[in-house]
């Protein structure tokens, strides 16, 4: 785009109005600046007055100042009207405290209406009035302004058309009274929702840490845009002062605290100094009073813009931190104040009196990027409360299962219980009955008969083991099994030896145990009953899971054309139900009965 001089021209006032928050005035715009001065405590025009003092303008703060701010004391301006002005506009851009406009006599504008009488305060607002259009020479405009605690403030008065005066009024208000009731708004909405979240999370002291920040904010703020004080000056002046020195430490101890810092110093330092700050403006007299501010918020703000520093430097170095909020919010306060510092201290007057502040720019910024910080922990504190709950309800419902799964198998076990009792309590009564009727047979005199009855009682008593005992290991039943052997053998006059080899011992089921016991004692029964025998030997080995009982005798030996008897084909039966190998051989003399048994194949039969 073809940059032209008028285009060039545009954006040297755009900047300047920016900056400076002023335009160089066109031709058809007058500045009045030679005017007469009369200080004096009247409210309306000292017409009649003769001590009027030439004076130039611009009015610079400073002068007039105030020993008692319960007093209104005013300081009026007049110039004489010129040809020319009917119909046109009146504009004052800066002023202090309040300000009324008058011609002659007759009241044009300036000072606002007051409820319950309050005092006015109209030093913010910047002031476009329209002149009569019956404007005859020789009349004066008055202006009447309010000495404040700086004294009295007031720059050239601009007279020229409406229309070449109003973009720069609207400018002007914008950027000094409304910009400052957007930003009263914007801390007032983000206080009163940080004040809910600190209602929600009542322990979280960051929250209300922020609430009493933006309270203190928006009450500071309201300063540059109220038309009235609601009591007097001084205890006005001492709460604003007051809430924007101890806004230095909440902004501070807040940002710790969010940022997890320790610095116990720097936060009792800056109490401190709030403290002090309070005592000097409850007690300072009013003359002194702006001075004495000044010098207390000076040590404030040299440790805040520290603090800001180091904020700024941890937060904006690479990598980038979670934390980014925080020195973005610093960057564009120090950017702010930079500015303030440069027009108040480093610029012409002149220029200073055209300038307009940017430092309550800086409350929407902060309150905004601290409250996002604000959310984002509040967020992330649900979402952790809702995983916990998750898993908090994951864990209720493993135990609930884990607790039924308990009961039931606790309810399975009594129940077997019982039925154990039940049974034990059958066998019992069933060892005690029947038991008793074959002891009282085997002590009869029968030999054949006492001896069947003794195999009965050994039978129902390996059954009632059977069922009530639990696994056997391999070298506790070798050890019944040869023992029940050496009993029998040896009670029979038989002479009985044995060996045991066992690789391990593994746990046998009742079950096995059973059929085992019952197959050896059948062998030993035949050897008593058809063998003609005078010795046995009795050998056990176990080895890669299985299983090998052999049992020989010196008897006559087997016939091997003779059909099986009842005792042959009950121990085929029982290898069968083990899975089990058995053989016969004649060793001549006598004969070997072998068992091969595999015990890792054996289930409970």
């Amino acid at each position: 785009m073809r940059l032209t001089f008028s285009t060039y021209i545009r954006l040297v006032s755009l900047v300047n109005l920016m900056w400076f928050g002023t335009i160089t005035c066109a031709s058809e715009i007058q500045l009045i600046q030679k005017v007469d001065r009369l200080a004096t405590d009247k409210l309306t025009p000292p017409t009649t007055a003769e001590a009027w003092n030439p004076f130039h303008l611009p009015q610079y703060p400073g002068d007039f100042l105030p020993e008692n701010f319960r007093t209104r004391k005013m300081v009026w301006y007049r110039f004489p009207v010129e040809a020319g002005w009917s119909g046109q506009a009146l504009y004052i851009y800066r002023h202090n405290m309040s300000l009324a406009v008058y011609l002659d006599e007759q009241y044009l504008g300036g000072e606002p209406e007051t409820p319950f009488g309050w005092r006015p305060i109209t030093w913010n607002a910047p002031v476009l009035l329209d002149l009569p259009v019956d404007l005859n020479k020789g009349q004066f405009i008055y202006i009447r302004l309010e000495s404040g605690p700086s004294g009295v403030l007031l720059p050239p008065v601009e007279i020229g058309p409406r229309e070449g005066l109003k973009d720069r009024y609207e400018w002007r208000r914008l950027m000094q009274t409304e910009s400052s009731q957007w930003a009263l708004t914007i801390c007032l909405i983000m206080g009163l929702l940080s004040f809910w979240l600190w209602r929600k999370r009542p322990d979280e002291k960051l929250y209300l840490r922020f609430t009493l920040l933006c309270a203190c904010y928006s009450l500071s703020t309201s300063f540059a845009f109220l038309t009235f004080i609601p009591f007097d000056l001084r205890p006005w002046l001492v709460l604003i002062h007051t809430v924007s020195d101890w806004s230095n430490y909440l902004l501070v101890s807040f940002v710790t605290l969010a940022l997890g810092w320790q610095m116990p110093r720097l936060l009792t330092s800056l109490k401190w100094l709030a403290i002090i700050a309070t005592l000097v403006h409850l007690i300072v007299p009013d003359s002194l009073f702006l001075l004495s501010a000044f010098l207390v918020m000076a040590p404030q703000q040299l440790l805040l813009t520290g603090f800001g520093i180091l904020v700024l430097w941890r937060t904006l170095r690479p990598p980038p931190s979670p934390q980014l909020w925080f020195g973005l919010a610093f960057a564009g306060m120090f950017i702010f104040q930079g500015h303030d510092a440069f027009i108040f201290f480093l610029s012409p007057r002149e220029q200073y009196i055209e300038a307009i502040n940017w430092m309550h720019l800086s409350l929407p910024l902060v309150a905004i990027a601290f409250y996002s910080h604000l959310l984002t922990r509040f967020v992330n504190a649900l979402q952790d409360s809702e995983a916990l709950n998750s898993e908090l309800e994951s864990r209720v419902r493993e135990t609930t299962f884990a607790l039924e799964q308990s009961y039931r198998e606790n309810r399975q076990m009594e129940l077997e219980r019982a039925a154990a009792e039940e049974r034990s309590k059958i066998y019992r009564d069933l060892h005690d009955d029947v038991g008793s009727r074959l002891v009282s047979i085997i002590h009869t005199d029968n030999q054949q008969t006492s001896e069947l009855a003794r195999d009965a009682l050994e039978s129902l008593r390996q059954t009632i083991h059977t069922v009530n005992h639990q696994d056997e290991s391999l070298k506790d039943f070798v050890a019944n099994l040869t023992e029940e052997a050496r009993l029998r053998l040896n009670g029979a006059g038989l002479a009985f030896s044995s060996s045991a080899a066992l690789e391990s011992d593994p746990a046998l089921a009742p079950s096995v145990t059973y059929h085992l016991s019952r197959i050896v004692r059948e062998l030993i029964s035949n050897i008593l009953h058809h063998a003609n025998a005078t010795g046995v030997e009795l050998a056990i080995s176990y080895q890669d899971n299985n299983l090998s009982i052999s049992i020989a005798d010196n008897g006559e030996g087997l016939d091997p054309v003779a059909p099986d008897s009842g005792g042959l084909a009950n121990i085929r039966f029982r290898a069968e139900r083990l899975k089990a190998e058995v053989h016969w051989q004649n060793t001549a003399p006598g004969t070997r009965c072998v068992l091969h048994v595999p015990i890792q194949a054996q289930a409970r039969l």
